[in-house]
């Protein structure tokens, strides 16, 4: 149930951006010239670490992005996906605080975003 969350706004949001991208956002991001180089950049990092990973099953709190989350939000990370509500928010310890199904969802719309460059 959480995974088609995840994928319906990875969905939602690859077409939503697409469609801006080709409006004109595209030709004015072309006019910077960094922005290919460094997707380039970041996915040829992407592709060497795939290739150099290890198959260990480590726990996904423990990586860099959540503990990036975790430096940003501090305690407003709740490092649990909510099973019962299905919500990117969640309340724990009387303060609403963001699921990992939220930080699934903003990096889903951020490598959309990167990728509607191609546009």
């Amino acid at each position: 149930r959480l995974m088609a969350k995840a994928l319906f706004a990875g969905i939602v949001s690859a077409i939503l951006f697409r469609f801006i991208f080709a409006l004109g956002l595209a030709s004015a991001l072309d006019g910077l010239g960094v922005v290919p180089g460094l997707l380039g950049i970041v996915l040829t990092f992407c592709g060497v670490r795939q290739l150099t990973a290890q198959e260990d099953h480590c726990d996904v709190t423990q990586t860099l992005l959540v503990r990036g989350f975790r430096f940003l939000l501090g305690d407003r990370l709740g490092e649990f996906y909510d099973e019962e509500g299905e919500g990117l928010l969640a309340v724990s310890k009387g303060r609403v605080c963001v699921t990992l199904l939220g930080v699934v969802i903003f990096l889903l719309v951020t490598v959309n975003f990167a990728f509607a460059c191609d546009v």
